[in-house]
């Protein structure tokens, strides 16, 4: 049962990014952008708790996972090293989700103008 939640939960939202992508005029790079914000949205807004609660790593693998995460390290740091913590981004959180950000979002640049032409065929 466990691994249904967990699939519920990430195909959900991921199902969520690829109708924004397929629906609207965003590129690929500009629909991971607006789920990294989704996630950290959703984090500030309380729900990603239950979330978590219910789909557990089927959330978190997710870029809206990863982007709060980036938001959770960035707090985290702001906590430990007062504001001068948003420039150090020393909290591991950041440091284990931003090189995960940086290779999604280059992958996607990359795949872009690879093949620009075909979204929407």
């Amino acid at each position: 049962m466990e691994l249904v939640k967990i699939f519920i939960a990430g195909g959900v939202f991921c199902m969520f990014g690829e109708i924004l992508w397929a629906k609207t005029g965003l590129g690929v790079v500009k629909t991971l952008m607006v789920c990294i914000a989704a996630g950290v949205a959703l984090d500030v807004a309380g729900i990603l708790g239950p979330v978590i609660g219910f789909g557990q790593e089927g959330f978190t693998v997710t870029i809206y996972g990863a982007g709060a995460s980036i938001f959770d390290g960035v707090m985290g740091s702001v906590r430990d090293h007062g504001l001068s913590g948003i420039i150090r981004l020393t909290n591991f959180y950041f440091l284990r989700f931003s090189g995960l950000i940086v290779c999604t979002m280059a992958m996607a640049a990359v795949l872009g103008f690879l093949f620009p032409g075909t979204r929407g065929k």
